[in-house]
């Protein structure tokens, strides 16, 4: 089997083609900034009302412990059997 032709111009001559470099991008980026800003401070609020979440669960839990107004037996699971 014969190599595939090359396409040269009507005079014969190779041309070279300056080729710049493309930048790539991730497969969900956003095509704007404004949306990255909004989703990574909106990803930054949630991740802190999290954090304060656990501070006061572990709070209470140890209020509850301290001052020992905990209770011997475990809370009814409700849903299950």
């Amino acid at each position: 089997m014969a190599p595939p032709r090359k396409h040269l111009p009507a005079d014969g001559l190779p041309r070279r083609v300056l080729r710049l470099p493309v930048p790539r991008r991730a497969l969900l980026a956003p095509r704007s900034t404004s949306v990255t800003a909004v989703i990574a401070a909106a990803a930054i609020l949630v991740a802190a009302g999290a954090a304060y979440d656990i501070y006061r669960i572990g709070d209470s839990g140890a209020q509850a412990s301290w001052q020992g107004q905990f209770s011997a037996t475990p809370a009814p699971r409700v849903g299950h059997r």
